[in-house]
C-alpha cells in the first residue's frame, strides 16, 4: 500500500514506519469502495428485471447490468477517493520509526 505523508526528518526511502490513519477516513474508505459496488449489483439486478436492455432477455438485462453498474459505481469510487484524499485535512499521520 502507498501513502502520500508529510516529510519527516531522519527518514529514508525502505524504512519501515508505524502510520496512523482516522477511523472515519477508513470507515468511508470501506463504504465506498465495497458498499457502493454492493448497491450496484442489486439496483444492477433489480433494474434488469424491471426494465429490460432492449433486445436482451429480462434475465440477460439483469446479468448484463448487474456487472456494468457495479463496475461504474467502483471506478466512480475510486476516483472519488483519490479526489478526497488530496484534499483530506485527516491525512494519515507516521507514529513511529521501526528498526530493524
Amino acid at each position: 500500500m502507498r501513502l502520500t505523508l508529510d516529510a519527516v526528518d531522519g527518514l529514508r526511502p525502505g524504512q519501515t514506519v508505524v502510520v496512523s490513519i482516522d477511523r472515519s477516513v477508513s470507515l468511508r474508505s470501506v463504504l465506498l469502495l465495497f458498499g457502493l459496488p454492493a448497491a450496484g449489483l442489486v439496483v444492477g439486478t433489480v433494474l434488469g428485471q424491471i426494465c429490460p436492455v432492449p433486445g436482451l432477455t429480462a434475465d440477460g438485462s439483469s446479468v448484463l447490468l448487474a456487472v456494468l453498474l457495479p463496475s461504474l459505481a467502483f471506478l466512480a469510487a475510486l476516483r472519488s477517493e483519490r479526489n478526497a484524499a488530496a484534499n483530506d485535512p485527516h491525512r494519515p499521520t507516521i507514529l513511529r520509526i521501526e528498526t530493524r
